[in-house]
């Protein structure tokens, strides 16, 4: 059952993402698995069991890119380079899907959860290290700066204000490039981009 449910997991996520989630069935996950559509709800229970699967699945992934972005960072700078350039599913995500998301607040909020209990200790580890190399201005206090990830997430999470600006990797990379500039010493910001 295992290399079914991871099956119907990966099609799902597929076809939420480039859909949205109102406009994917179960009939045409089913399909393109291809299971029974009984074998689904028996499985994921429903179609939000399923979403809650896919998020999971998007979560890890996340996750595992984030873990391996810090594990082999070279310092402080690199890891930020390394995040900044992490290539996630964001990519694949439609306005839909992101328009959809929005009516289910307890996925969007184990998404705020992760990013606090997991992402932003780290990263407000390596802002202070960042700042002890000289690599990231001094005269930003960490807190602030993990705040205000904290507050942009929380607002990207939760807004349907960007919806329709664009591409949400395109969207993320300008916020990256506002962020970095704003934080890293003049210094850094010739290393980072010669």
């Amino acid at each position: 059952m295992g290399r079914k449910r991871d099956a119907v997991v990966e099609t799902g996520k597929r076809l939420f993402l480039a859909q949205g989630i109102a406009g994917t069935s179960m009939d045409q996950i089913a399909e393109a698995v291809p299971v029974s559509k009984m074998t689904l709800y028996n499985i994921f229970g429903s179609k939000e069991g399923l979403l809650e699967a896919v998020l999971d699945s998007i979560l890890e992934e996340g996750v595992a890119s984030f873990d391996k972005a810090m594990s082999e960072a070279a310092d402080p700078l690199d890891a930020l380079n390394r995040l900044a350039s992490i290539e996630g599913v964001e990519r694949e995500m439609s306005v839909a899907f992101l328009q959809d998301l929005q009516a289910f607040p307890e996925l969007l909020d184990k998404l705020v959860r992760l990013g606090s209990e997991h992402v932003m200790p780290r990263f407000h580890q390596v802002i202070l290290e960042g700042q002890q190399k000289g690599q990231i201005r001094k005269d930003l206090s960490p807190i602030v700066i993990v705040s205000f990830l904290q507050a942009m997430k929380d607002f990207l999470t939760r807004s349907e204000a960007l919806l329709g600006v664009g591409n949400p990797q395109t969207i993320g990379q300008q916020l990256t490039t506002i962020f970095y500039h704003g934080i890293l010493t003049n210094e850094s910001k010739e290393t980072s981009d010669g």
